[in-house]
């Protein structure tokens, strides 16, 4: 039996290397999003993301996560990641209902920095070795500092990134350090 695929080789044209951009593929999610609403046909087709955007993009899923609730019970959600089963779930996209959750108390911290990183770690996958540090807590404002980092993978490639979250009882805001 013969096959008409032609398999794919690495190119190793030393030319190809000039015309290769620094970024990443768009992931299909944000390909079928219309992002203009007004204009009938993108121009030119989003396919690529530059270096920049990237990391803007994976910092705007990463603040989607973290405004995600989860729809289990807790202590449902509790065992199945206490068995590492995260896997094919939906019902596991965002974090667990904090509302008990005592920011001031900081021996709880711990609990919840790897809720974070592990919500993290199973759902964006262009991040790697993801940390998660939990800085301060503002009573008046009641909210929660913390910094997440890890190294981004772009194409063979990774490198450095790290922004700042302030968690809010409300939401969760984001900004790039």
């Amino acid at each position: 039996m013969t096959s008409d695929v032609i398999p794919l080789k690495k190119n190793t044209d030393p030319l190809f290397k000039k015309w290769k951009k620094e970024g990443s593929f768009v992931p299909l999610f944000v390909k079928l999003q219309d992002l203009n609403t007004d204009q009938k046909e993108e121009a030119p087709p989003l396919r690529y993301f530059s270096k920049e955007e990237l990391q803007a993009s994976v910092i705007t899923n990463i603040s989607d996560l973290l405004n995600t609730r989860v729809t289990l019970p807790a202590h449902v959600f509790n065992a199945i990641i206490q068995n590492d089963q995260f896997e094919g779930y939906p019902e596991l996209y965002g974090l667990p209902d904090f509302s008990y959750f005592d920011a001031s108390n900081q021996a709880t911290w711990s609990y919840y920095t790897f809720l974070i990183k592990t919500a993290i770690e199973r759902n964006e996958s262009r991040l790697t070795n993801v940390s998660v540090v939990l800085e301060k807590f503002m009573p008046p404002f009641q909210t929660l500092q913390a910094t997440i980092s890890g190294d981004l993978i772009i194409n063979e490639m990774t490198e450095p990134l790290s922004f700042n979250v302030t968690l809010t009882s409300s939401h969760t805001q984001r900004s790039p350090s």
